[in-house]
């Protein structure tokens, strides 16, 4: 009890990061409930009364409707960062496939408004950082990844650009509908923005049917959820030390587990095995984040506080769980990334 109360206490309180934020998906909702038509609040909903695999991106793409104008867009921006920064986030990243609006704004200009609104409150904040990853859909035309890619590629205000620090792949395609990529098909692209210094995640194991990358062929930086990831493919992730995005509700939900402990943070925490080299390893390379927060009713404090309590960390062990995962932030300058060790070496369990 004594345990519980301390995390409870100090869950807000603890320096942390959020490496998978989905910008529609972590709307107010009472932001969204103003800003929405009635039918798509109908819509949203449904989502909240049944979550399955497809429903993050159903849900999103809800979400997305209200970006009317670039007004919205810069103040549901704003208040998802206001939020993070109230959970005493240091640092996030913050992902969103690029929107446009007909006769209202380009993907260009959605781009450039939520980089200028990470950008003012960066610049206001002594401890909070943000940085930008741009969501390639998996459902989208490989063009429309090359026009991404233009896009990224014409910045020209480098304060800003410097603030995109990767690349997600990620999405659902109902294969009844709609045909899946082959990896062979993008993993040049994913070259592309690699030559770029930008990080690459892959969403891998959001569904049962996932298809596994090839890693002869390419290792990603990351890869987000994993929660239905075969045991052969977890140990060929963890031989070449690839970082876990973990999502504990989402996986809990998806998964529908009896409790946290039981969610695929279990298959990777403190996991020995042997990497390629042969020496026997103790994989603890991951991350705890919140994806879509509305969605799953919940906050990144109280992540780090299911965590904490299923898998018996305390304070100190989730300090060790951050300070490692600050290796793994897109944003490689190392400057940085020493702040925020100093940042959470500074604060007292």
């Amino acid at each position: 009890m004594k345990r519980q109360i301390e995390l409870f206490t100090n869950s807000n309180s603890l320096p942390k990061l959020d490496l998978r934020v989905v910008l529609p998906g972590s709307i107010r909702k009472k932001t969204l409930i103003e800003l929405s038509s009635p039918e798509t609040q109908q819509e949203l909903e449904k989502c909240f009364s049944k979550i399955t695999f497809e429903t993050p991106f159903i849900f999103s793409d809800l979400c997305s409707s209200i970006f009317k104008d670039i007004s919205i867009v810069k103040r549901v921006t704003k208040e998802i960062l206001e939020d993070w920064k109230k959970h005493n986030v240091i640092y996030m990243e913050l992902v969103t496939k690029l929107y446009s609006q007909t006769d209202k704004f380009t993907k260009e200009e959605y781009l450039l408004s939520v980089l200028e609104e990470i950008k003012e409150m960066n610049d206001s904040s002594d401890k909070f950082n943000s940085r930008l990853v741009i969501s390639l859909d998996k459902k989208s035309d490989i063009n429309e990844y090359e026009e991404i890619f233009k896009i990224y590629h014409g910045i020209q205000n480098n304060d800003l650009k410097k603030l995109i620090v990767g690349i997600d792949y990620s999405g659902y395609i109902n294969t009844s509908t709609g045909k899946e990529h082959k990896y062979e098909e993008v993993i040049p692209i994913f070259e592309k923005f690699r030559q770029e210094k930008l990080g690459i995640s892959i969403h891998l194991g959001e569904d049962p049917n996932y298809a596994f990358i090839p890693l002869n062929l390419f290792v990603p930086d990351r890869v987000s959820h994993g929660c239905f990831l075969k045991e052969e493919h977890i140990e060929e992730l963890i031989k070449r030390n690839v970082h876990i995005e973990i999502c504990p509700t989402y996986c809990f939900k998806i998964n529908r587990c009896i409790d946290y402990s039981e969610i695929n943070m279990k298959k990777f925490w403190n996991k020995k095995i042997k990497n390629e080299s042969g020496e026997e390893i103790i994989f603890n390379n991951l991350s705890i984040n919140s994806d879509c927060r509305t969605l799953m009713f919940t906050d990144i404090s109280q992540e780090y506080y299911e965590v904490g309590i299923s898998f018996k960390l305390g304070l100190n062990e989730l300090k060790s769980l951050i300070d490692n995962a600050i290796n793994s932030i897109f944003e490689k300058e190392k400057e940085l990334q020493n702040k925020l060790k100093n940042i959470l070496n500074n604060f007292n369990c």
